[in-house]
């Protein structure tokens, strides 16, 4: 195809967006999901995986500095609180949509089913494709001009105390493997159930945590665990 077409395919980065791609060919691959199977003589496997991990990289940067500049007040421990929540899967899900960037996205029907998270993920790929193509302070510009507009801050700030969910959307962001195992449960004074439970990330165990319920003991657990898993 040649470069004046692929622009023209890519007309709707101008017409969303108000820019137009230097180079097409990021853009395509960021938004081809990996069960396409596409290959190229030069590249090899063509998928928008390796442009994801860029992007995230590029997004946490983008968010660290825009936190960093929007809340002079606050400190290191409440703006990573933020950044996280800013990057996890559920927000970069609703801000993809909200761009109209699921419409964008090539894979096949069959694995739509596992939804969830490929949107947030070609996000992070568009990301690393503009990083690619436009630099990054054109990225930085566009992820708070166009991105952030989608996410309401007032509710970022709010006080999150379930620290299992939180845990549960860190892990999955690493795509690591995680398990809550019951260490033990006992009779206390006053004939009360006490429960221990630790956390094993990739079969090391990284916290433990005690409650009066198997559940008091997860959330004490992750709250122990969030503080290790960045």
């Amino acid at each position: 195809m040649k470069k004046e077409k692929r622009k023209e395919a890519f007309s709707f980065l101008y017409e969303k967006f108000g820019f137009r791609p230097d180079n097409t060919e990021y853009y395509k691959e960021a938004f081809t999901h990996r069960s396409l199977h596409l290959s190229d003589e030069h590249k090899g496997v063509v998928n928008n995986e390796r442009l994801e991990f860029l992007g995230d990289a590029v997004l946490n940067t983008v968010f660290a500095e825009y936190l960093y500049r929007k809340f002079p007040e606050k400190k290191e421990g409440e703006m990573s609180m933020l950044r996280a929540r800013l990057a996890k899967r559920e927000t970069l899900n609703h801000i993809a949509v909200e761009m109209g960037l699921d419409k964008l996205l090539r894979v096949p029907q069959k694995h739509m089913v596992q939804k969830d998270d490929i949107y947030g993920n070609a996000l992070e790929a568009f990301c690393g494709a503009v990083f690619l193509d436009k630099g990054f302070d054109f990225c930085s510009h566009f992820v708070q001009s166009e991105m952030l507009k989608h996410v309401d801050l007032n509710k970022l700030l709010v006080v999150d105390t379930d620290y299992k969910s939180q845990l549960l959307a860190r892990i999955s962001r690493k795509k690591l493997k995680m398990e809550f195992v019951l260490v033990y449960q006992k009779k206390i004074e006053g004939n009360k159930d006490f429960f221990c439970t630790k956390i094993l990330v990739e079969g090391d165990e990284i916290a433990i945590g005690t409650g009066y319920s198997k559940k008091e003991s997860q959330q004490d657990a992750a709250k122990m665990a969030l503080k290790k898993i960045k």
